[in-house]
């Protein structure tokens, strides 16, 4: 996966930041995680970047926080595209976007590229 793009330090507090983003900012879609599921999101990000989709990934480090930020900043960081989340629900519900529950990166590749192209 090429990234071109992360969040940078002086946010990275914020509860939420990205850790790769496709280059030059082309991108079909978002995936949430937190860092227990960051390389699982990688495997799959990858495994999509191969069928043509590319994904912005973000890491949620404190959900409560990132909530709190203005909605500028959240939506920024979400850029205004489909978007999924690894099977923490609640967060899919206060974001309002669809949860991507598998085990293995093909299949979290899968629930994901299904959630985004809703």
């Amino acid at each position: 996966m090429d990234s071109c793009y992360v969040t940078p330090k002086e946010d990275m507090h914020k509860g939420a930041y990205i850790i790769a983003d496709p280059h030059k900012g082309l991108r079909d879609g978002a995936l949430l995680f937190d860092a227990a599921q960051e390389e699982l999101a990688r495997k799959a990000a990858m495994y999509l970047a191969v069928q043509g989709i590319a994904l912005r990934l973000i890491r949620v480090d404190d959900f409560e926080r990132f909530m709190a930020q203005e909605q500028e900043y959240r939506n920024r960081l979400l850029g205004g595209f489909p978007a999924a989340v690894i099977k923490n629900v609640s967060w899919a519900e206060a974001l309002g976007i669809n949860a991507a529950r598998s085990e293995t990166p093909a299949e979290l590749a899968s629930a994901v590229k299904e959630a985004i192209l809703k």
